[in-house]
């Protein structure tokens, strides 16, 4: 199975593999090509400190030559930060899509799909609802001296996915995480994860991440 298919499954969930071509959820053919020389500091959503300082790789891909789809991976126990983002004004996530990042069994089924026990998921919490900017499910859970954090959210950045374009699905951002790390470490993901937000001020960012790193 090539690298490409594997990061097309990760990060859509729903991509297949039909006649040799990528396709997404509909079954329209996609490209998904790596963008060169990208580093942490390049990350287009304001990562939290404990991600920052965890971070093994950073990763850009671009769907299409246009949608950015973002990974960071760690060290601790195959732990990864996921983001799929759309750009432009009209651009959202189908009524399909952000339907099932609030449906709690399509959370279950995913994260059990990740090599997450059931068990884990004992607390699974849900927050936002389909007319909001924010929302999906997460679950926290302590594994041996760690505390764990695996979530499937969505998040809506600019004004048309503010106005939820008319029919109450603002997402153009979906996120997925399994994160491991101290309990106040695996706290402040959890917030990042319920209110994610965009990077504006470049500088500050690359500012951030290197003192993170340094740390």
């Amino acid at each position: 199975m090539s690298r490409l298919f594997c990061i097309a499954i990760l990060v859509l969930g729903l991509a297949a593999c039909q006649s040799g071509a990528l396709r997404d959820s509909g079954g329209t053919p996609m490209s998904i090509d790596s963008v060169e020389g990208q580093t942490l500091g390049d990350a287009l959503i304001w990562l939290p400190a404990p991600m920052v300082r965890d971070a093994r790789l950073y990763e850009l891909n671009l769907r299409d030559n246009e949608h950015p789809i973002e990974t960071v991976t760690f060290d601790r126990l195959d732990g990864y930060y996921n983001a799929q983002i759309l750009k432009g004004f009209y651009s959202l996530f189908s009524k399909q899509t952000v339907l099932s990042i609030y449906d709690e069994d399509a959370f279950v089924d995913w994260a059990v799909g990740g090599r997450i026990k059931e068990t884990h998921l004992a607390d699974r919490q849900k927050f936002g609802s389909s007319y909001t900017n924010y929302g999906g499910w997460f679950a926290e859970f302590p594994y041996g001296k760690l505390h764990c954090v695996v979530a499937r959210t969505g998040a809506g950045f600019g004004p048309r996915a503010s106005a939820g374009a008319g029919h109450g699905m603002p997402f153009n951002v979906v996120i997925r995480v399994r994160y491991c790390g101290s309990e106040t470490d695996a706290g402040l993901v959890r917030d990042f994860l319920m209110r994610p937000k965009r990077v504006q001020d470049r500088e500050a960012f690359r500012t951030f991440v290197a003192e993170q790193r340094e740390s």
